[in-house]
């Protein structure tokens, strides 16, 4: 048979040889700029330790009893997550060791270093001559919750742990791909524009998305002047969802007559709600809306829309972190997720305080930071940039 020429040789080698190119697409990194908002013990890899009384088994066939009389005289009810024996290497085989008691129940200090074998057993129904060395040791002293945790856990003794995978995709922050990355800063430059028309001293911007179609249900700026100081962009989006369904308790046709005498009054009526094809009126508009919502006046029956209560199920977007006020606004309404751009001082989702993890509440809901971040910190309304003093709340 007539060997290939030696050129097409070295080319089916170059293929074999060369890697795969990799695909490169411009929202990659996306993802990584949106931060999740954490317990700060799920954060931390450090975990906390306790001592506790080990002993060596010099008979391996009564583990099995061994454990039995351990669990009845010295049960370990906060040490739960922790497996009772040990096995180490030594040398050609392995060498067991045993969870006693926990260190603590000692009452002095002075018997925890002195005590002896013996004497801790003493009048136990516990079969000591299987029993070696007593030593003290540091064990974990609760369960671990992420995986860095675990994998520092067992470096002290055997740890029980289920892994949650919603959190370690959170924890290494690869929850969204680049698709989905591109679709929240889209909403997030939204928020971006509508803030431009903030009337008050912030500049605030806020929409609400229903996820299922990634459609605007409710934009807001923030609109605090005048006789309405509560009128915070958060606020004012959680009512337009509100009076969407029928209810809704802001009046927003007095805004529009009490606005400053450098907004006018016809771009008024575009700060407040965002339909699917035009900015609307509120106060007059009764077309029906294409997601889960319904733009209606005070009048119509809720129950009719069969729409689910409030903001269930739908995500905010929020230039600023928002603060107290608005958290618990987000947190009775039973949002699903917050996304907003740069931190405030007195912000409740994370700087100052984190209410949507608070285990007391009757809804939580997840929160992420850092979308655009450098955009939300540097918002302008109309040719005057906002003071950085001023980004303190929402």
């Amino acid at each position: 048979m007539n060997k290939p020429y030696r050129g097409v040789q070295l080319q089916r080698a170059q293929l074999r040889m060369s890697p795969p190119k990799k695909m490169k697409t411009e929202n990659a990194g996306l993802a990584r700029r949106i931060t999740p908002v954490l317990a700060e013990e799920l954060t931390r890899t450090s975990i906390e330790l306790q001592w506790v009384f080990v002993a060596d088994i010099v008979d391996k066939k009564a583990t099995s009893r061994l454990i039995q009389q351990l669990s009845v005289e010295f049960p370990l009810p906060t040490l739960q997550h922790l497996k009772r024996v040990r096995s180490e290497p030594k040398g050609k085989s392995s060498a067991l060791s045993v969870i006693l008691c926990n260190a603590d129940d000692l009452e002095a200090a002075a018997e925890r270093d002195s005590v002896r074998l013996k004497d801790l057993v003493e009048g136990c129904a516990v079969s000591v001559e299987c029993l070696g060395n007593l030593c003290r040791r540091r064990v974990p002293a609760s369960a671990p919750l992420t995986r860095a945790q675990y994998c520092e856990a067992t470096k002290y003794w055997p740890t029980m742990f289920h892994e949650d995978k919603r959190l370690e995709k959170l924890l290494r922050g690869d929850c969204f791909d680049d698709k989905e990355a591109l679709r929240i800063e889209t909403h997030m430059r939204e928020a971006v524009s509508i803030a431009r028309r903030s009337l008050g001293d912030t500049v605030v911007g806020a929409v609400i998305v229903d996820p299922e179609t990634d459609e605007v249900v409710a934009m807001a700026c923030d609109c605090r002047h005048g006789n309405h100081p509560l009128h915070h962009a958060v606020s004012v989006c959680v009512d337009l969802v509100a009076r969407s369904q029928g209810g809704g308790a802001f009046d927003f046709e007095s805004i529009s007559t009490e606005l400053p005498s450098n907004v006018e009054g016809g771009e008024a009526t575009s700060l407040f709600y965002k339909n699917r094809h035009n900015v609307s009126n509120l106060a007059t508009n009764t077309e029906a809306h294409k997601g889960r919502a319904k733009l209606a006046d005070k009048s119509l029956d809720r129950s009719a829309l069969k729409t689910p209560y409030l903001c269930t199920g739908y995500d905010l977007y929020v230039t600023h972190e928002p603060d107290i006020m608005s958290a618990m606004a987000l947190l009775h309404s039973r949002i699903r997720r917050v996304f907003y751009g740069c931190s405030t001082a007195y912000g409740a989702l994370g700087s100052f305080y984190k209410l949507h993890l608070q285990p007391g509440l009757n809804h939580h809901f997840e929160v992420f930071k850092g979308v655009l971040e450098d955009e939300c910190k540097s918002i302008k309304r109309g040719d005057r940039e906002l003071e950085p003093c001023k980004q303190i709340c929402t």
